[in-house]
């Protein structure tokens, strides 16, 4: 979206001052799609935080009682967002499904495996849902992770926030050979432990 690029352009240097980033490993982050983000999820900052600190345009999911405030509506695409509604399991596969549409398009999806915010809470300590491993296997695509990373483990204006980008997990890194359960369960361990290895101390 070209009114992406120039909002990104605009206030990413606003937004790196604002939340006192700094940004590490960005010479990992290709750029381009297609391509699944994955970072641990501390509060409702960290889309924002995301999307200054990489280079590409991101596609995430957000949920749908966001899009249905008008207003909210046409900003929240205009983000780069689209709808989930996490109540029903047939949606959690629409979305799904959504991500792997996208990413066929060559473009960049971020997901957090953990699923919800979980504010405060050390990723060391927390569990993480398995339905990126299943977007991975579809998708045939890379993974890059990323540690947003704050004292406290909440991610707020005028607190340091760091951003560490881990290196690209290659597709063949997975070593899928059914595509099932319990291998959408490894992937999703994979990524989640590249995540961890991020953190510093």
């Amino acid at each position: 979206m070209k009114i992406y690029g120039f909002l990104k352009t605009t206030f990413s240097g606003l937004l790196k001052v604002l939340y006192r980033m700094k940004i590490s490993g960005i010479e990992n982050d290709p750029g381009k799609g297609p391509l699944i983000i994955c970072a641990n999820h501390t509060s409702n900052h960290d889309v924002v935080v995301l999307g200054a600190a990489l280079k590409s345009q991101l596609r995430y999911f957000a949920k749908n009682s966001l899009f249905k405030v008008p207003v909210l509506k046409s900003i929240v695409k205009l983000l780069g967002a689209f709808p989930v509604d996490r109540s029903t399991v047939s949606s959690s596969y629409s979305a799904i499904k959504k991500s792997i549409e996208l990413l066929s398009q060559n473009e960049v999806v971020s997901i957090f495996p953990q699923g919800r915010r979980v504010p405060g809470s050390d990723p060391r300590d927390s569990t993480f849902q398995t339905g990126v491993g299943m977007m991975v296997f579809h998708a045939k695509c890379r993974v890059l992770p990323v540690c947003i990373q704050t004292k406290g483990w909440k991610v707020k204006p005028f607190h340091r926030t760091y951003v560490n980008i881990g290196k690209i997990i290659e597709y063949d890194e997975f070593s899928f050979s059914k595509g099932n359960s319990a291998e959408y369960a490894q992937a999703a361990s994979l990524i989640f432990s590249r995540i961890k290895e991020l953190i510093r101390d």
